[in-house]
């Protein structure tokens, strides 16, 4: 019987190690969503996304708030991803499958948001979009997978 209670134990304490590395993970990944997003879009292409789309909201209007909960979502996205699934844990394979991911989810979200909005005034903004997607979701992919991969 104490043999039983030890190996339910061990297996409660790894789920729970488990659990917390995927959430801090998720954690680290949306906060680096925010700063890339920040950086790419609020610095970098800011001219050219803005030539893409009447749609989107000037700076001192952004719900950073709400922003912050997205990023930090799509972090815990592929954190779960990565440690449930498909056991991701160097950064080169993170940053990989990272950007695999972004890649093909940008290329799906950009599709059908130009054929069915007004979102983006060309498919020129697809690539774009695609570009500094598949940029975030690689490096954001690489962070989350160096830190699931740490003893």
């Amino acid at each position: 019987m104490l043999i039983l209670r030890d190996i339910i134990h061990s297996l409660i304490s790894k789920t729970k190690r488990m659990n917390a590395k995927m959430l801090v993970g998720g954690l680290l990944g949306g906060v680096t969503f925010f700063l890339l997003g920040y950086l790419l879009y609020g610095l970098l292409f800011t001219d050219a996304m803005a030539s893409c789309t009447s749609c989107q909201r000037p700076m001192g209007e952004i719900n950073f708030l709400l922003l912050g909960v997205g990023n930090v979502f799509m972090g815990l996205t592929i954190s779960y991803i990565f440690s449930r699934w498909v056991s991701v844990s160097t950064f080169m394979a993170g940053v990989t499958a990272g950007a695999t991911i972004g890649l093909l989810m940008s290329i799906g979200f950009s599709s059908i948001s130009y054929a069915t909005s007004t979102v983006y005034s060309t498919p020129t903004c697809i690539l774009y979009t695609v570009i500094i997607e598949v940029i975030m979701w690689g490096v954001v992919g690489g962070v989350i997978a160096y830190w699931l991969g740490r003893k």
